[in-house]
């Protein structure tokens, strides 16, 4: 019986780990409101955000993304559109999707001082804005301005998040902080983890009494 059960789970997360490609990398961030600008003429969400409201989402990136401003070698701009790729959010009772996520990388951000660090991500279109933005006023976040693929702690970092769109005929401005932002595990990693539980299945029933 355990046997076969360690047949399914490696079965199942190797058909997904084949299924996905290895280029993408995903963010997950989670944060809050902390000001209404606008929800004119009415609040369109099926719970109305204000201070505190969560929201959450992810960004998909290709982690393979050419960096379109190549002349700086202290700032990158990497834009990922199409699927797999694209930003979602989840806000006052709606899932919201974005077919593209842009991010942008500075080593050494000069309107907030000398070696100040940023990172943003978002989406932009038509009346869309999704933006977060993180600044390093001291530095030393990056050494380059190269994509990061795996997720920095936010400790010390100032955080902001603005979102503005028209729903249902209704002018939405929201802006908030991000209180985390971690890496989503790719699915060779769940395969690692997979074969280890297998394992810890097959200790247990090597020692388990006959």
């Amino acid at each position: 019986m355990r046997r076969a059960v360690c047949a399914a789970i490696l079965g199942l997360v190797s058909l997904w780990a084949a299924d996905a490609r290895a280029t993408p990398v995903t963010f997950a961030f989670s944060g809050e409101i902390t000001f209404v600008a606008s929800l004119d003429p009415s609040n369109p969400f099926p719970i109305e955000p204000a201070f505190g409201t969560p929201f959450s989402g992810t960004f998909t990136f290709d982690s393979n993304a050419v960096d379109d401003i190549p002349g700086d070698p202290t700032t990158g701009s990497y834009i990922s559109a199409g699927a797999p790729f694209g930003l979602t959010l989840s806000l006052g009772g709606l899932d919201l999707t974005y077919g593209a996520v842009n991010i942008g990388v500075t080593d050494g951000y000069s309107s907030y001082g000398p070696g100040g660090d940023q990172y943003l991500f978002g989406f932009s279109g038509g009346d869309t804005l999704v933006s977060a933005r993180f600044t390093d006023f001291g530095g030393t976040l990056f050494s380059n301005d190269s994509l990061p693929l795996t997720a920095f702690p936010l400790n010390g970092l100032f955080t902001e998040f603005l979102f503005s769109d028209i729903i249902n005929d209704s002018q939405v401005e929201l802006g908030g902080s991000i209180t985390s932002l971690t890496t989503v595990p790719e699915p060779a990693t769940l395969l690692v983890v997979g074969a280890g539980l297998c394992g810890l299945i097959r200790r247990r029933q090597s020692r388990a009494p006959r």
